[in-house]
């Protein structure tokens, strides 16, 4: 708007001679032109700090993204090492019951052959009652 004004006052003055305001219309024709020139370097920098902006939350989320992938990672990790230990307590109960039911049968055989052992000898003592002494 004060580009056009400028313009006119350039024409008004050169139409009538007036240099003073020919002057005038030049010098708001470049005031105009350092505004808008101003304004868009304004907008620019408004732009630029806009991207700034938002390369620095994209950076901002990324870490966190990270971070919250480290610590899922961390309790995945955790998780594994739980049921490991559990299985391993399992694995370790399962064997003190194999070994348990073992020597309980152990025992029963070891008492069965020490029965059948005494059964034999007093079978033998009334077949042969000389081999007692």
């Amino acid at each position: 708007m004060g580009k056009l004004a400028g313009k006119a006052k350039v024409l008004a003055g050169s139409l009538t001679g007036n240099d003073a305001l020919q002057r005038e219309g030049r010098l708001q024709e470049a005031g105009s032109e350092a505004e808008i020139e101003a304004r868009r370097r304004a907008q620019e920098a408004e732009r630029e700090e806009a991207r700034a902006k938002t390369q620095e939350e994209l950076a901002s989320v990324e870490s966190e993204r990270q971070r919250l992938e480290t610590e899922v990672r961390a309790g995945e990790e955790q998780d594994q090492i739980e049921a490991q230990q559990v299985q391993a307590d399992r694995d370790a109960k399962e064997r003190e019951e194999r070994a348990a039911r073992e020597k309980l049968e152990h025992d029963r055989e070891a008492f069965a052959l020490q029965q059948a052992a005494a059964k034999a000898e007093s079978d033998a003592a009334v077949i042969d009652p000389k081999e007692q002494s």
